[in-house]
Order: structure tokens, then sequence, then C-alpha cells
């Protein structure tokens, strides 16, 4: 099978047929599937970083703001292509390359819409947040990019995604439930959910609402509109105090920062899974041409060492102008796990659940 250009590079229909073939009971025809998708995965970087540049510099103009830039896995990218009964290729996927800006509150989250907009090209927007949120309760905007890369002829597609912090507790939360319950609730199919698993989804829909309406936006009819009516139903949820206790032993997995900084600027986040540590690389501002380097590296580095060492090393690019918000951006749960339960508690007056 060959899917390559005369340059090396992969384009987007090459992607799409590598994806039917992922799944092939010929060994080599798979493998050399995997290594266009691979490729296909590569060419996303510069793409991505142009994207990151310009949500960077929109982080510089709000304060407290945060910005990550990273690819999305390999072995997701496969995962989601060879999901039973669907239909994915690596062609058409709009997140490959990624970029996420974290903001302190909803101001900030509609000023930080306005400026990466004006500085980008959207090709469509998916809003989680006014319009149209999930039956999970996820609340995000999704900004679809175009962006040309490095190859001639071909653009990328970059999804950015812009979230509160209150927003980014609540995704962690639900994502580290799905791995905890075995149970997909981000982005569930409740008719082939189990009963308690319809239950769980329920909780932490009622817990976006509650968080919604803390932050003042206001929710389709079909969900309890105040706070008290919210804190009743999960008082009498039977579920409620399980996944908090739960998430708690999921925050008791702590992560250890191998080594501190003060200064604002890009950061390259390394999370080791077996020593539960993060390492931590600073980057001057006036050079961010070194953190994408860096990354990189770190990117050749995993696919070097191949599927027996898959999602052991995580590396996440960070900007933020206070390096005590880091633990935002941390590739595990720990740390935003400990927010959604904080903020839990104090919304929902629920200490004793």
């Amino acid at each position: 099978m060959t899917g390559f250009g005369t340059e090396g590079s992969v384009t987007r229909s090459a992607a799409k047929k590598a994806s039917k073939l992922l799944a092939s009971e010929d060994e080599k025809e798979a493998a050399a599937a995997r290594a266009i998708i691979q490729q296909w995965r590569k060419q996303h970087l510069e793409p991505t970083w142009g994207v990151f540049d310009s949500a960077r510099m929109v982080c510089q103009s709000l304060s407290g703001a945060l910005a990550t830039f990273r690819l999305k896995r390999m072995e997701s990218i496969e995962s989601k292509i060879l999901r039973p009964g669907k239909n994915y290729d690596a062609g058409a996927m709009d997140d490959i390359g990624g970029c996420r800006i974290i903001l302190p509150g909803m101001s900030e989250l509609d000023a930080a819409r306005e400026l990466i907009t004006d500085a980008i090209s959207v090709r469509k927007v998916k809003d989680y947040v006014y319009l149209d949120a999930p039956p999970s309760g996820y609340r995000s905007i999704h900004l679809l990019a175009q962006n040309e890369g490095k190859e001639k002829g071909l653009s990328y597609r970059v999804e950015v995604q812009l979230r509160t912090e209150l927003q980014h507790a609540w995704a962690t939360a639900i994502e580290a439930a799905s791995n905890v319950y075995g149970e997909n609730y981000k982005d569930p199919a409740p008719r082939t959910m189990s009963e308690i698993g319809v239950k769980r989804l329920e909780f932490f829909r009622l817990v976006s609402a509650g968080f919604a309406l803390s932050e003042g936006v206001l929710l389709d009819q079909g969900v309890p509109q105040s706070i008290e009516e919210i804190r009743e139903k999960l008082h009498g949820s039977s579920v409620s105090k399980s996944i908090v206790d739960d998430l708690e032993l999921v925050t008791d997995d702590v992560v250890q920062l191998t080594e501190g900084h003060e200064d604002p600027g890009l950061y390259l986040l390394i999370f080791e899974r077996e020593r539960q540590e993060v390492a931590v690389q600073h980057f001057d501002n006036e050079d961010p041409r070194k953190a994408l380097a860096a990354y990189n590296e770190l990117e050749e580095e995993n696919s070097r060492k191949g599927a027996a060492a898959a999602g052991l090393s995580d590396g996440v690019l960070v900007y933020s102008d206070n390096p005590e918000r880091l633990p935002l951006a941390y590739p595990n749960y720990s740390s935003n796990v400990n927010v959604f339960l904080k903020r839990y508690r104090e919304i929902f007056q629920l200490e004793d659940e």
C-alpha cells in the first residue's frame, strides 16, 4: 500500500483510505496504513502551532488565561477509527491538532472568543455553552480553524476549545468517572448504558446545570432552573455519594512536580505515568520555536518507542502568565478533579453527601 506523496507527505484522501485498512488482518497492510495515519498526524504539527501562536497572543491580553497545545495521541486516533459501529477516518477528524484556552470566568471566555475569532480562520463553531449543550451536560465552545501546512496545496483542521476553569473541572471529572466505571459519560449512548450508568450520567448533567447557573448562563428548558431544585435532586440521587467518594480516590493520586518555575511564558509539561511525576521545561516567550522543537522531540521519542510504551509519557505545551495555574493543564486527573469536588460542595452545599 502506498499513500505517500513525492515529498513523503500524505493527503487527506490517503489518510481516509488508510483508515479503512487499519483493521486489516494482513499485518503488513495494517502496518502500512498505520504509518500513513502517523504521517498525517505529524503534518498537523505546524498548522496547529500557527493557531496556538494566536491563542498565546490572546492569553497575553487576558489576565489569568492559559493556552495548551497538543496533537491527538496516535492510540486515541486508532481507537476512534476502530470503534465498533462507527465509520470514523483520520482524514475527516477535526481534532488531530488541538488548542485549548482556559479562562477564569465567563467574561474572559466571551472576550477570548471574540479575540481568537478575529485572529484565525474559523470555518465552523460548535457552541456548547450558550446554544447546544449535549445530553451529558458538556459545556465548551469549539472553533474549527483551517490552517495551511508546509505541504503545498494542503490545509488542516485545528480545533480550538474555549472553557472556563469550572467547565474544565467538570469535563475532567466526567472523563475521570468514565475511566473509573468503564462507561463513556462524556459522549454517551444511553440505550446501551447500564441502569446505574444512566443515573451517573444524570448526576453529571445536573451538576453541569448548577455550574452553568453559578456562572450566570441561562439554561434550556428540560433541566432544573435553580440551584435549590438541583440540590434537592442531587440530595435524592442514589449515586451522588458514591461518585463523589470514587472521585476522591482519583485525587489521592498526587502528581509531583520535578521542579518549579516562577516566570511567565511557555512550558512543556511531560507527565510520566509510572512515576506519577510532571517534568517541567520553561521556555522564554522571545523564542517560542524552542518550545515547539522540544515538543516535537518528545513526539519523535514516543514514536520510536512504539506501542509498547504508548501512554507512559504524555506531553502538553502550555502558555501561562502565572506558573501557579499550570496544574489546570496537567495531562492527568488529580488536580482538576479536586477543583470539581471543591466547587460541587460550595455551590450545592452538600458537604455531608
